[in-house]
């Protein structure tokens, strides 16, 4: 059950989207505005590709529900075009705490419910802390990187939204960085006939992983639970273990079938194949780390065999994984 808004409200919510008596940029002037994301068809929805995690954007009776929110800066730019591609917004899910997912939540929060998991509000209000320091003397070296590879006839605009975002951060409730609606373990966000089911299966890649499912569509989001074609992030500073991590995908696995749109947190858009392989990651990770334990190999030994699957992704957290599970396996 939701706190903060209980379901019924959230419902309420949606209702108040489609008749228009929550806030919102008009579409018809949004229509033709050029667009930093790219914004790419998904079932009935969109996937939001660059500056940050992947996002879906899903239509409902009551207006759209986005599901994560980008980079810290870009909240406000992904607003904009998540209101040109599918009209008015009438909810948000993030999957998890990180910036790259959660950080845009301050550009929707103050008018729509955004959910998460319980755990995620408490680390997205310290992330909220630290961004009201980080930005105090502007952000100059971010704002150049996020510009680098944008369009020429966006980037004046992505600009303009990182500048006021500079410019309205220290001001901000720490509150407004985080959800302000909740869940443990499961909730389920209705509009009509059409039902999102959230869902958090306990540690995995962090302490308030939440995946989302959409079964009329067979459509579902997995966050950061599948990193498709790299080297997944454990982050075991929020509670990550990669024993945790399978049984989440274990779940994750029962509830698709072999026509199952699956949109991970990083990487294309898959199915439950692109599921069982980042399963099957951490079975060979623990069996190579496993191995090398059992020949009387150290820290440095085992990190240094690289395992030959490791060959066919980027070298990216390679080492960093390596390490993390001879942790765990109590090398």
């Amino acid at each position: 059950m939701s706190k903060g808004i209980d379901r019924r409200q959230a419902t309420r919510l949606l209702v108040a989207a489609a008749a228009g008596t929550v806030a919102g940029t008009p579409t018809w002037a949004l229509g033709q505005a050029p667009r930093y994301f790219e914004w790419r068809p998904c079932g009935a929805g969109h996937v939001a590709i660059g500056g940050g995690g992947n996002a879906l954007l899903w239509p409902t009776p009551f207006g759209a529900v986005l599901i994560d929110t980008k980079i810290d800066a870009l909240g406000s730019t992904m607003r904009r075009e998540a209101e040109a591609v599918a009209g008015r917004l009438a909810a948000v899910i993030v999957t998890h705490h990180h910036s790259d997912h959660a950080g845009g939540i301050p550009a929707f929060s103050a008018d729509l419910p955004v959910h998460s998991q319980s755990r995620g509000v408490g680390r997205r209000v310290v992330a909220g802390r630290e961004l009201k320091e980080r930005f105090v003397g502007g952000v100059p070296d971010l704002m150049e990187r996020l510009l680098a590879d944008a369009p020429q006839r966006v980037a004046a605009l992505v600009r303009a939204d990182i500048q006021a975002y500079a410019r309205a951060v220290g001001r901000r409730d720490v509150q407004s960085f985080a959800a302000n609606v909740t869940f443990k373990f499961e909730d389920e966000l209705e509009a009509g006939d059409d039902v999102i089911q959230l869902r958090h299966s306990g540690r995995g890649h962090t302490d308030n992983d939440a995946w989302v499912r959409i079964p009329e569509a067979n459509v579902l989001h997995t966050g950061d639970l599948v990193f498709n074609g790299t080297h997944p992030f454990i982050d075991v500073d929020t509670g990550a273990t990669t024993s945790g991590w399978q049984r989440s995908l274990s779940e994750i696995i029962e509830a698709c079938d072999a026509d199952t749109i699956v949109v991970p947190g990083h990487g294309e858009v898959t199915d439950v194949e692109g599921v069982r392989a980042q399963w099957e990651y951490f079975e060979r990770l623990r069996e190579a780390v496993q191995a090398g334990i059992d020949a009387g190999r150290n820290r440095k030994e085992v990190i240094a065999a690289v395992p030959p699957f490791f060959a066919q992704l980027p070298e990216r957290h390679a080492a960093e994984n390596l390490d993390i599970v001879f942790d765990e396996l109590g090398g």
